[in-house]
């Protein structure tokens, strides 16, 4: 059924607010709803119906806020939330239609029930972990040792469309996940510093840290995830890539995409790499000394890419692993050699070196 919520002008003409009462939809496997039937709002899709107020001359346009008052309890899995020393993060009330948001915190300990005022509306109701900037950002709140006690990722719980005050209880529903890293179906290499982590993207939501590799040893992590859909990625977290370095240097590298996450489990990964060495040249000659020699940029397909360690004094030859894939490679030129007086005997323009795109 549609509403409509007309505004009158004593100025001149009528504008009208549009809004769907009643829409519902499920967002990773949590069910939306309707609290009270239908509220409204000027903005989102609803603005194409929208003619806006006329204001073409002095006069007087009263105008009128309303607020009403939500309240209930979160639960964790059906539970009680546990008490944690640096917060349980945040509920998010954000309107789409004027990106504004209404942020509720959790606490760190007691008991969750929670009370909030807001204007009618269609909501995303969301969950934010403690240390993220935004439910759609990056937690490092599954970065330290061992299990985290709340879910360290942001994602939607629910879309309601609120137009009376009520009740609304919510409920995290999450999986603690653990696995083991190998290379190549072995125990990674050991490093000279930080093997890289796991990065779990929650589709329509934030982004998770696992725990770092750390430099020596076999690598297991375990996250404390919303259920829903992810893709799961390695990054070696090294920018840029050491000559050597015994790791894969990608950035942000899916392992597994469209990974449903809905019970807990054991979800072990492997790197499948291949190790490149090789010789840059100009005009099929050796680089010439220059104080600044550039680097390369190797970007496997639909990742972002990744940089060496820049030449030094003219030595372009390079040592690095990468995972299987197909890649372009790119040299990045050192412009600073380039005073603009005399042409410098190395290129000051990089270019495609392998795989153009």
């Amino acid at each position: 059924m549609r509403s409509f919520l007309c505004l009158v002008a004593v100025l001149s003409t009528t504008g009208c607010l549009l809004w769907d009462s009643g829409s519902q939809s499920s967002v990773n496997g949590l069910d939306g709803g309707s609290l009270g039937g239908s509220g409204g709002g000027c903005g989102g899709a609803a603005t194409s119906s929208c003619a806006g107020v006329s204001l073409e001359a002095s006069g007087a346009l009263d105008l009128e806020v309303k607020r009403l008052a939500l309240s209930g309890r979160v639960t964790l899995n059906g539970g009680p939330l546990p008490d944690v020393a640096a917060g349980r993060g945040r509920l998010v009330f954000e309107r789409a239609d004027i990106g504004e948001a209404v942020r509720v915190p959790l606490r760190s300990s007691g008991g969750s029930a929670y009370a909030v005022s807001v204007s009618p509306g269609e909501y995303l109701v969301a969950y934010e972990p403690q240390d993220a900037a935004n439910w759609r950002a990056t937690s490092d709140g599954c970065a330290a040792p061992g299990l985290a006690a709340m879910p360290c990722v942001g994602g939607l719980l629910q879309r309601v469309t609120v137009s009376t005050s009520g009740a609304l209880d919510l409920d995290l529903q999450t999986v603690q996940m653990t696995g083991r890293v190998t290379v190549n179906g072995a125990m990674p290499p050991d490093a000279p510093g930080n093997r890289g982590v796991v990065l779990f993207a929650l589709a329509g939501g934030g982004l998770a840290r696992s725990q770092p590799f750390g430099n020596a040893g076999a690598v297991s992590w375990a996250v404390h995830l919303l259920k829903g859909r992810y893709a799961v990625s390695y990054d070696s977290q090294q920018r840029p890539c050491a000559r050597d370095w015994p790791m894969p240097c990608n950035q942000g590298a899916v392992l597994l995409g469209g990974q449903e996450l809905q019970a807990s489990g054991v979800l072990d990964l492997d790197l499948p790499a291949v190790q490149l060495r090789g010789v840059l040249r100009q005009n099929g000659q050796a680089l010439p000394w220059a104080a600044q020699s550039g680097q390369l940029e190797f970007t496997r397909r639909g990742e972002s890419p990744f940089l060496t360690a820049p030449f030094a004094s003219g030595a372009a030859d390079y040592s690095l692993w990468l995972l299987k894939g197909r890649y372009t490679t790119v040299y990045r030129a050192a412009s600073a050699n380039c005073d603009g007086l005399t042409a410098a005997d190395l290129t000051c323009a990089g270019a495609p070196v392998a795989g153009c795109p």
